[in-house]
């Protein structure tokens, strides 16, 4: 969990505050750029999170280095984001929602702290609570739930590369994420609609999944203990 928050909440978010977030000749160019909005974000998330994986196996974890270990890993990077992600922003929907079915709009703006200065920029969260139905929220599940899987097999294909000692499994590993974040970048751009995000993340989940469980089996058949360290 705490890989999670260090190598994607704080580092990452901290590259994000210099390179997209001011106005500066940087983040002129990607903001402007659908391709480079796409690399950028999906390069920071897959480079930060899959060393960041790596880095906690072979250090953090040295002493402790076994594949349960690293499926435990993966299921607190993934739980955590949950948590640290999907929650917040489903309370904010629901904080939204309720708001609005109480009272006016007037009035559900203005215990909002929504003014007219603000109302652009609060115009998208309003009406991503507005359509957020339980068709929303199961999809939302179900991705979580992919992500999860998503998580724990990537920390395996990276763990099962540390400890064989091949180096190409890491390069794999950022691949491999960088291919299921691609559509939901170009999704943030308006290119590809929602349903095609889902179908594409569930199949290359189905893909890691895949490769991780052969990782796996093998892990264990080189070393009857569970332990390749």
């Amino acid at each position: 969990m705490i890989g999670f928050i260090v190598s994607a909440r704080a580092l990452e978010l901290g590259m994000h505050y210099i390179c997209i977030v001011p106005d500066n000749a940087v983040s002129r160019f990607i903001n402007g750029s659908t391709v480079a909005f796409a690399l950028y974000g999906t390069a920071m998330a897959c480079i930060f999170e899959e060393c960041g994986r790596y880095i906690v196996l072979k250090h953090i974890m040295k002493k402790n280095r076994s594949l349960e270990n690293a499926v435990l890993y993966g299921i607190g990077h993934g739980g955590i984001e949950i948590l640290a992600v999907l929650l917040p922003v489903m309370i904010l929907y629901l904080a939204i929602a309720v708001l609005f079915r109480a009272g006016d709009a007037s009035s559900a703006a203005e215990a909002l702290k929504i003014t007219e200065d603000t109302a652009g920029a609060a115009l998208p969260s309003v009406r991503a609570a507005a359509s957020f139905d339980f068709a929303m929220m199961a999809m939302n599940v179900l991705e979580r739930v992919l992500a999860m899987l998503m998580h724990t097999g990537l920390t395996v294909i990276v763990y099962y590369g540390l400890v064989r000692k091949r180096k190409a499994y890491l390069p794999v590993a950022v691949i491999l994420h960088m291919t299921a974040d691609t559509l939901p970048a170009l999704y943030q751009r308006g290119v590809v609609p929602l349903w095609m995000v889902e179908v594409w993340g569930a199949a290359i989940t189905v893909k890691v999944v895949f490769i991780a469980v052969k990782r796996y089996k093998r892990g264990k058949t080189e070393s009857p203990a569970g332990c390749i360290a």
